[in-house]
This record gives structure tokens, C-alpha cells and sequence, in this order.
């Protein structure tokens, strides 16, 4: 199965709101605390879509595959907002 990143890749030949979402993405990491339009109150980025901090569980493997889905549900999210505009 390929990894994420090659899946991305592909992905962004056939939906040019993926390349825009991966480089939202990319803005909001390389910025020097994180994002570029936090909103604390709503915990979520309005640049790149994504939440600023992921909920904390005890278990690490419940905590990995929790925060994985969370992220995913962003990714989405985000393309959806995207396509709207």
C-alpha cells in the first residue's frame, strides 16, 4: 500500500484544491508558531483548516489512531471549504 504522501501526489494531478490545501499546509507549518490564522476560541487555523491542538488520550495507540482520523476529517474539511469558494 503506498504511503500518504504518494497518495497525495496523485491525487493532486486529478483535484487542484489538493495542491492548494498541501501548500495552506505547508504555509501554516513553516510560520514561526504554527499558523497563520488561528482562531483559539474554535481551536482551528482559518488558512489551512486544520485544528491547532488535538485532544489528549491516555493510551498512546488510542491517541494515535484517534488524532490520525482527526486529522483526515481536517484534511477533508478543508477541502470542502476550498471547493466552496
Amino acid at each position: 500500500m503506498p504511503d500518504i504522501d504518494t497518495i497525495l501526489k496523485r491525487l493532486e494531478k486529478i483535484d487542484p484544491y489538493i495542491a492548494e490545501l498541501k501548500m495552506r499546509y505547508d504555509e501554516c507549518s513553516e510560520k514561526e508558531g504554527g499558523h497563520l490564522a488561528p482562531d483559539m476560541q474554535r481551536n482551528k487555523c482559518y488558512h489551512c483548516f486544520r485544528r491547532l491542538s488535538y485532544p489528549s488520550i491516555k493510551n498512546q495507540e488510542e491517541y494515535s489512531r484517534e488524532t490520525e482520523i482527526q486529522k483526515l476529517a481536517d484534511w477533508f474539511e478543508g477541502l470542502k471549504i476550498l471547493k466552496r469558494k
